[in-house]
């Protein structure tokens, strides 16, 4: 029996009249991706694929919110709805989010928010430059990045990963603009000094 290849829409409009198939075949194209972006935010891998199970339950209700069926814009939409999954979590879990706040305004190093360019791990070409050279293989940068304080983590991969400014943060998280330029400050000290020991 041949298999049947459906199109993006038309998986997306099983999805809204709620047929488990298509569910599972959007799941399909797009959990291996979202689940990356998860572990990105997510403090560990537990909670990165609570955070996917959580995020998903959104996706398959919001659904029918959308009206670009392009894959691209698809993605981008579940990944916004990923991140914010992710927010959610930090602001629950008191254990988690008691540090976005530990700086005040004036207590942190500027930096440019405004990145030369972006490797294929879509980490900005500003932030690795500090390496001289060096070749640290992604492993070793996605693993150094998974290391960071989750509220580091979070902050960096705002900033870098997804090119919101530090306004764009504050509001998001309820921080000041200056706290989220000491945790991205401190976040790349930390990966600087993890890098560096790599070779």
């Amino acid at each position: 029996m041949k298999k049947e290849n459906k199109s993006l829409e038309e998986i997306i409009k099983g999805c809204i009249n709620h047929n488990s198939k298509d569910q599972e075949a959007f799941f399909n194209k797009f959990a291996g991706r979202l689940m990356a972006v998860s572990q990105r935010v997510g403090p560990n891998d537990n909670v990165a694929n609570d955070i996917l199970q959580d995020g998903f339950i959104k996706i398959f209700r919001g659904i029918s919110t959308l009206k670009i069926y392009d894959e691209r814009a698809v993605y981008a939409w579940c990944k916004t709805v990923i991140t914010n999954t992710a927010i959610d979590f930090y602001r629950k879990e008191k254990r988690y989010s008691y540090d976005f706040n530990m700086d005040d305004d004036n207590n942190h190093k500027e930096w440019t928010d405004n990145v030369g360019g972006v490797n294929e791990l879509g980490i900005g070409v500003d932030e690795v430059t500090y390496l001289d050279g060096k070749n640290i293989s992604a492993d070793k940068i996605i693993r150094a990045i998974q290391n960071l304080t989750p509220s580091y983590k979070l902050v960096f991969n705002m900033i870098v990963m997804d090119g919101l400014s530090h306004e764009e943060i504050s509001d998001i998280l309820n921080i000041s603009a200056g706290t989220s330029k000491s945790n991205l400050s401190k976040a790349k000290e930390r990966l600087r000094k993890e890098l560096t020991l790599c070779n």
